[in-house]
């Protein structure tokens, strides 16, 4: 599959993006079960208050010697929004990014950025922070998983 092997790196400036988010902690093996259910909670409040701007993201950052992540799992919203606790808005600034879509199960979605961290590192380039995936398909509306989409923005120096 291509996207194991040499993704094809596309920088660009991207903007600074408000999202509405609730952040836990997961396991590395639990994320394609936490996340959906964080979603579905931070959609409920972002439904009832201003609407989404775009597709749910989340934010997984490397584990900790616990074997935990930290992870932010959200919608894009209006910047004035001012969610109650646990959720917060939390603005994600603008940045220089490698921007790529991975196509197919999410379970896949590690390879891709095997292929990524390489492919920045041959560019002469390192991540600058952890990298945001955006769910682009709703497996809802898409059975297939082999279909979806989700588009990663890691910003590099």
């Amino acid at each position: 599959m291509a996207e194991a092997t040499t993704p094809q790196l596309t920088v660009t400036e991207v903007p600074a993006l408000t999202c509405v988010i609730r952040r836990q902690q997961a396991r590395m093996d639990e994320l394609t079960q936490v996340i959906p259910r964080l979603i579905a909670e931070t959609h409920a409040w972002v439904s009832e208050h201003g609407g989404w701007n775009g597709p749910p993201l989340a934010v997984v950052r490397e584990p900790g010697a616990d074997g935990l992540a930290e992870i932010e799992v959200g919608w894009p919203a209006d910047p004035s929004v001012e969610p109650p606790s646990p959720l917060e808005a939390v603005t994600y600034p603008p940045a220089r990014a490698v921007v790529h879509e991975h196509v197919g199960p999410y379970e896949r979605l590690h390879e891709t950025y095997v292929a990524l961290e390489r492919a920045i590192a041959a560019a002469g380039r390192r991540p600058a922070g952890p990298a945001r995936e955006s769910y682009v398909t709703n497996p809802e509306e898409e059975p297939d998983r082999n279909k979806w989409v989700t588009e990663i923005v890691w910003p590099v120096e």
